[in-house]
Parts: C-alpha cells; sequence; structure tokens
C-alpha cells in the first residue's frame, strides 16, 4: 500500500473515532441530565419521607398526656412549651395551636394574679425550691368552674439568666364535686340530726315545766294552804307559830324558784300566747333579776303568729344572747328588735358590752354561738355576728316563717 492510501485509511479511522466521541458525549451529556432529575427526586423524596416519619414516642407521651405541662420563662414568665392538656385553659380559638409560645401566664390563667399562681412562680423562680400540692380553682372561658392541683419544679438555671419552671397540673373536679357532694350529704345528715335532738330537748323541756308547774307546783300550794291553817291555829307569840311562819317563807322562795326554773324551761307564755308575750315576760323578768336594761320593739307580728318551730328558735336565740351579754359582755343595755317582713321574721339583737372577736370565738367554738346560729340554719335561715373588742355586739338572724300554724 502506498504512503497515500495509508495516509487515507489513518483519516477515515479518525473521522470514525471522532464521530463515536461525539455520540458517547451526547449519551454521557443525556445520562448527566437524568442523574440530575433523579437526585432532584430523591431529594423531594427524602424530605417528604422526612416531613412524613413518626414523631418521637416520648413527645408523643408528652403532648397526649391528661397531666397538664408547660415550660416557663423565668425571666419574663411567659410560656415557651404547652401540651395539649395544658392548652385546655386557653380560649377556644388558640387550643388547636400548638405553637403557644410567647403567650402569658395570665393567657392560660386570667385569674393568675388573683390564685397567686404567679407569685408562686416568682417564689419558685426566686428561690430555687420547688411548690407542690397546690390548689387552683379555674374558671374557664365557658363560664364553667374547674378544680385543679399543681406544681412547679425549677430547671437548671443557665448562665443567660434566671431559671425556667416546669409547671404540671392534674385536674381533680371530679373528685372535688364527688367530695363536695359528700359533704353536702354529710351535712343535711348532720343538720337532720341536730334538728331531732333540739325538738327531743324542747319536748323533755315541755314535760318537765309542766310536771313542775302541774305537780310540784300544786304540792307547794297545798304544803303552804296548810302551814297557813297551822299558823293561824297556833297560839299567839309561841315558837311553834315562828317556826310556821319562817316554814311559809322557805316554801314562797321554793315555789319562786320553781316557777322561774319551769318558764326558763319552756315559758307558758309561749305556747298560749305566742313569741311576742313571752318575750315580754323574759325581759320583765330578766330586768328584775338583774341591772340590764332592755328595750323590746316588735313589728308585724299583732295579727298572726308565727310557726311553732320559728317561735321557739327565736325565742331560744334571744334569751341566749341577752344571756351572753350580761354574763360574759358586762352590757347595761340591751336593745331586740323582733320583725316579719313578707315570708321571713328578723331579729336583730345588739348590746353596749365589751364586744369579742368574732372569728377566734367561733373558732374556739363556743357553744353559745354555735348553738344560736344551729338554731337559724336547721330552719333555713341565717345568722351573723358583728362585734369587735370594745365596740359591743349585733346579731342578724333571719328565718323563713310561710306556713303560720302550731
Amino acid at each position: 500500500m502506498s504512503d497515500e492510501q495509508d495516509l487515507a485509511a489513518r483519516a477515515s479511522e479518525e473521522a470514525e473515532l471522532r464521530a463515536q466521541l461525539v455520540q458517547c458525549q451526547s449519551v454521557i451529556a443525556l445520562l448527566k441530565e437524568q442523574t440530575s432529575h433523579l437526585e432532584a427526586e430523591l431529594f423531594q423524596l427524602r424530605a417528604a419521607s422526612g416531613r412524613q416519619r413518626p414523631p418521637d414516642l416520648s413527645q408523643m407521651i408528652i403532648e397526649h398526656s391528661p397531666i397538664g405541662m408547660a415550660v416557663v420563662n423565668g425571666r419574663d414568665l411567659r410560656v415557651k412549651w404547652a401540651n395539649a392538656a395544658c392548652r385546655r385553659f386557653l380560649d377556644e380559638p388558640y387550643r388547636a395551636q400548638v405553637e403557644v409560645a410567647g403567650l402569658r401566664v395570665e393567657d392560660f390563667i386570667p385569674q393568675a394574679a388573683e390564685t397567686g399562681a404567679v407569685r408562686s412562680l416568682r417564689h419558685v423562680v426566686r428561690t430555687g425550691a420547688p411548690l407542690l400540692n397546690l390548689q387552683l380553682t379555674y374558671d374557664g372561658f365557658e363560664r364553667s368552674r374547674t378544680y385543679w392541683q399543681f406544681g412547679l419544679l425549677p430547671l437548671p438555671a443557665g448562665e443567660a439568666g434566671p431559671r425556667d419552671v416546669l409547671v404540671f397540673a392534674t385536674e381533680v373536679t371530679e373528685q372535688v364535686l364527688k367530695a363536695n357532694a359528700e359533704l353536702q350529704i354529710s351535712r343535711e345528715q348532720l343538720q337532720a340530726l341536730s334538728r331531732r335532738l333540739v325538738e327531743s330537748l324542747e319536748k323533755e323541756r315541755r314535760t318537765i315545766a309542766r310536771e313542775l308547774h302541774d305537780e310540784s307546783g300544786q304540792a307547794l300550794t297545798v304544803l303552804k294552804l296548810g302551814l297557813g291553817q297551822l299558823r293561824r291555829s297556833a297560839p299567839a307569840g309561841e315558837e311553834t307559830r315562828q317556826r310556821v311562819e319562817e316554814l311559809e317563807r322557805i316554801v314562797a322562795g321554793v315555789m319562786e324558784n320553781l316557777h322561774r326554773l319551769s318558764v326558763n324551761l319552756r315559758p307558758a307564755s309561749l305556747e298560749r300566747y305566742g313569741l311576742v308575750a313571752a318575750l315580754e315576760q323574759f325581759t320583765e323578768d330578766f330586768q328584775r333579776q338583774s341591772s340590764l336594761h332592755i328595750d323590746l320593739v316588735t313589728a308585724g307580728l299583732d295579727l298572726e303568729r308565727l310557726p311553732s318551730a320559728v317561735e321557739t328558735a327565736l325565742y331560744r336565740i334571744v334569751q341566749e344572747a341577752v344571756t351572753n351579754a350580761v354574763r360574759h359582755a358586762q352590757a347595761t343595755h340591751v336593745g331586740v328588735i323582733l320583725e316579719k317582713r313578707g315570708e321571713r321574721a328578723v331579729a336583730i339583737i345588739e348590746d353596749n358590752g365589751h364586744g369579742f372577736d368574732v372569728d377566734e370565738a367561733l373558732h374556739r367554738g363556743r357553744l353559745g354561738l354555735l348553738g344560736m346560729r344551729e338554731r337559724a340554719e336547721m330552719l333555713g335561715g341565717t345568722l351573723s355576728i358583728e362585734s369587735a373588742p370594745g365596740t359591743g355586739t349585733a346579731l342578724f338572724v333571719e328565718v323563713p316563717c310561710g306556713s303560720a300554724g302550731r
């Protein structure tokens, strides 16, 4: 083969190689383009997979726990994070929002300042000491009252500022309502028992008073008449006559004491003539036996008597109040106002005695005060006391008296 033929063959091979190279470059470019598309799709798939992957188990437990949990910033007392149970405190538009960072404690608990929640948080931030078993009554946005037990745990303080506080709360509304219902039942049972005891006591007093007046009074009357006959038949100036006169004075004293005891137990005038007559007799007798001055004023009780239970309760309350004014307060003047106002009877007893601390007296369980209040409450009424050392005392009693009768 000549040199010219050899050069032509080489040129042909080079041209063929160049064509193959161009083809390879086109294939490589196409592969690069497809690879780019695949990488983009893979990136999107990974991103979508990242968004849809299951959340952390511990986060799920905390988010859906029935115990409300939140972290409060110790610097400004704003919420950093709160789970679903804690977000129940929020108003309806905010409950579905998972992101609550930056909300104030007052946004969760509108009564935070009044209930002492803010003060408790500041105390934990300042001292680093936890507060547990705190109670909170929460009036929600739906105007429903719920009851909560909560605690505050300080988190480790960082270098940037005050420590944060972990708040956890458990609703105890059901337990509180159940306890209140049980307490109400116990209170009603106790009042029913007390009412029966008072009724039994009044019945026993009525029986004893009647026996003292009828049997013992009649026996003393016969004795007094017999002593009178004996005195008239005895010779004048003899020692027997003087002894009989002394016995007559003793019998008269016993009869007077017996009458006073009978009246204190159960005045006959209360049974026969009603509350006003019984109080008039009581105040007259009390003033005669002591230096106390009593002003009795009544209104609206002239035409109709009150129910027997109401008359008895008001009589005993006035009796106890007047006696206490002399015995404990050294009062010299007592004013008693008794009035019927529609379907309610009102009694006001005021004295000028030394006065006393009402809360302390009730805490110590003064039986006289408790007994008066119990008599009023047994009838569905109220008794309030106003007093202070050195200012005298005022009692205000109000009881229903809708159905009169004996």
